[in-house]
């Protein structure tokens, strides 16, 4: 064997042994990796982990950065309750003393949460089935119409609904039939539209307060569809009726100035991430 014969066979061992050397390592490092729950993490940042379960066969878990939520803003529905003594202003303060931007309302009174109202009324008075309708449809109307009477918004919810990241629904004391069942069926509803505008948006729906005869039966029917189906369609209740005072409802119904105050920190509060 000469000295080229024998240096091509040393070059080979050390290019088999080197990859050798390769290999062993790959393998090794493969037997090191585990599967690691997402629970085994912690969010920095004040980011916040949520359940969103609106995936066909089951549920899923995203993230959302604080800053996020609420940079991407915040639309509310709301009936009289948020009209009268200015709550609805009230509520646009608190929410941006805690730096929520592109705040977005819509207020009624008489207003249900399907379009059979206890109110009657004239033709202007949607229920927010309707309303969802015409903001998934991208023609939710000009507050000025003169079929709105009595209308309050803040912002486009043609456009506020799609990029928002939270929704607050703050009704039921208006519909009829008043029972738990008919309830349930509006609200699904509600939320089945809303998820089909804006799949992955916070949903969250107050706890109606039943201090005085005149709402009790419809907000504790409310109350209780909304708790009966909140796992399930990952609504978060915001505790209204653990706050309200009979003290500051001044006919039956609607607040005096102390109780709208209160009623719109309770919602401010509510949602903070």
């Amino acid at each position: 064997m000469n000295i080229k014969s024998s240096k091509n066979i040393i070059t080979l061992i050390a290019i088999f042994s080197i990859g050798g050397l390769i290999l062993l390592a790959i393998v090794r490092a493969g037997s090191d990796i585990v599967a690691v729950d997402s629970s085994q993490f912690t969010l920095a940042g004040g980011a916040t982990e949520r359940l969103d379960q609106t995936a066909s066969n089951g549920s899923f878990s995203y993230f959302s950065d604080t800053t996020d939520t609420k940079s991407r803003g915040i639309v509310v529905f709301g009936d009289s309750l948020l009209q009268q003594q200015s709550a609805y202003l009230r509520l646009q303060q608190k929410l941006e003393s805690r730096s929520w931007s592109n705040i977005h309302m819509s207020a009624q009174g008489c207003r249900p949460t399907a379009h059979l109202s206890q109110c009657g009324g004239p033709p202007g008075i949607l229920g927010l089935d309707q309303i969802l309708e015409q903001i998934k449809a991208s023609n939710y109307p000009n507050p000025n119409d003169p079929n709105n009477a009595g209308l309050t918004t803040v912002g486009d919810l043609n456009v506020g609904l799609r990029q928002a990241s939270t929704v607050i629904v703050a009704l039921g004391t208006n519909d009829m039939p008043r029972d738990s069942a008919s309830m349930e069926q509006k609200a699904r509803r509600a939320v089945g539209l809303i998820r089909e505008i804006n799949p992955g948006i916070h949903i969250y729906w107050t706890r109606n307060c039943n201090v005085t005869p005149a709402i009790r039966d419809a907000a504790n029917a409310m109350n209780a569809a909304i708790d009966n189906i909140k796992t399930e369609l990952n609504i978060i209740h915001i505790d209204w009726l653990g706050s309200c005072r009979p003290e500051w409802i001044h006919d039956g119904t609607h607040y005096i100035a102390e109780g709208a105050d209160a009623y719109a920190e309770t919602m401010a509060a509510g949602v903070e991430p």
